[in-house]
């Protein structure tokens, strides 16, 4: 009898000790310049809204207050904000946005003068979005996440009065087993002044670094340089703003600033060298977000003031260009996303837009649009839609000073 009750006593303390989940938004560990926190219910608002689409051919040309899309096959419902989290006293945006699976991943960072940033990891239970973790990083800003297996790669730009003149920075998080000094001992510093993007395929990270004196460098899955040293790139090329992998290769996108070129350029990369070139007449953004997403056999590009393209990467060839809602500055197209026949577009503080979409069309057309007129913070900061993810129904919009707000889709 007396065994029993020692057995059942282990059995309460194996229980406490491994399932009791730490209070809300608990730091777990510190070193250096990181911290790891349990997810912090009060930056979760948990929503049920349903959101009208309004027509953009009928809304703002008649000067209704609301047209109202009635002919879209979905219902779409507001079902969280994630309120943006504070990194060292500022306030930070989100910039990135992974969706695998049950599990989302999203990037922070800073605009300015300031370094900081923050990695957030989510689950999604139908309604139910849960923040599990967040990586807090002092003096550096999280730009773009990769994700392989158990290994979260990011990428962004570090203080150089911090980190010994270095700017651009990799690193990896083991998802299994967080710990913030193997964070730290992660990092790899590359030339140019951010990582931009990182793109993995056959065992090879390929890491895009912006402004001049950037391009694509080629590291091993060991992180270390497949050829040359760290700081000089593998394929040259100023201001690639993102990269992306897909079947055979790997793209990259391009801009003008610090470029001798007017156009902007998709460069298509096999194995260690640039296969082919493709023009983007008149992209004229500069230091704007400009962002890749790869379906299949088609790369989704996000332009900024060029609007979007579909580029076919079988026959390397743009299929067509989609001009941004109007000439406001503010409503470029910041990111889009493909799923389900559907593309969304985040442009600015226009909102995001919904279009119908079918590979390989060479046009698409526009459901409607959700308006972020009128949605401000407490300080009357204006939402922007920032970065956009769709992937099984689910929507992610990073919306600037309204954090991020998650949206599901479900059949009329």
């Amino acid at each position: 009898m007396r065994m029993q009750s020692v057995f059942f006593l282990l059995i309460i303390v194996f229980i406490v000790l491994f399932n009791c989940s730490l209070p809300t938004g608990e730091e777990i560990d510190e070193y250096e310049n990181i911290m790891i926190f349990s997810g912090n219910k009060e930056l979760v608002m948990e929503m049920d809204t349903p959101i009208i689409l309004e027509s953009e051919s009928e809304s703002r040309s008649s000067g209704m207050e609301k047209a109202p899309v009635v002919d879209f096959n979905y219902n779409i419902r507001q079902i969280c904000r994630i309120h943006p989290t504070t990194v060292d006293g500022h306030t930070v945006q989100a910039n990135d946005i992974i969706i695998s699976g049950n599990t989302a991943y999203v990037a922070y960072n800073t605009a300015g003068e300031v370094f900081a940033g923050a990695i957030q990891i989510m689950e999604i239970w139908g309604k139910k979005i849960t923040l599990t973790k967040e990586i807090r990083f002092t003096d550096m800003d999280i730009i773009c996440l990769s994700l392989h297996g158990n290994e979260l790669v990011f990428g962004g730009m570090a203080n150089p009065d911090v980190f010994d003149g270095n700017r651009s920075v990799i690193g990896t998080i083991d998802l299994r087993k967080p710990k913030a000094s193997d964070v730290r001992n992660s990092f790899v510093y590359l030339g140019s002044y951010a990582a931009t993007g990182i793109a993995f395929l056959d065992d090879r990270y390929y890491v895009s670094v912006g402004a001049a004196g950037g391009g694509i460098k080629i590291l091993d899955k060991d992180m270390k340089p497949v050829e040359g040293s760290l700081e000089t790139p593998d394929i040259p090329a100023d201001d690639i703003r993102d990269i992306e992998a897909y079947g055979s290769g790997v793209i990259a996108l391009a801009g003008t600033t610090g470029s001798p070129g007017t156009d902007g350029r998709i460069l298509v990369v096999k194995g260690n060298t640039k296969d082919n070139e493709i023009t983007i007449e008149d992209f004229n953004s500069p230091e704007a977000k400009a962002t890749i997403e790869v379906n299949g056999n088609y790369a989704y590009l996000g332009l900024s003031a060029k609007g979007f393209q579909v580029c076919n990467l079988v026959e390397e060839n743009i299929l067509f260009t989609f001009n941004n809602p109007d000439g406001d500055s503010l409503h470029v197209t910041n990111s889009i996303s493909y799923d389900d026949n559907l593309i969304f577009s985040a442009n600015g503080e226009y909102g995001f837009r919904v279009l119908n979409y079918t590979p390989p069309a060479t046009e698409a057309s526009v459901v409607g649009f959700y308006s972020f007129d009128g949605l401000t913070d407490k300080e009357g900061q204006n939402y922007s839609a920032n970065h956009i993810a769709y992937k099984s129904r689910y929507l992610f919009v990073a919306s600037g000073a309204g954090g991020v707000s998650i949206y599901q889709l479900t059949d009329k």
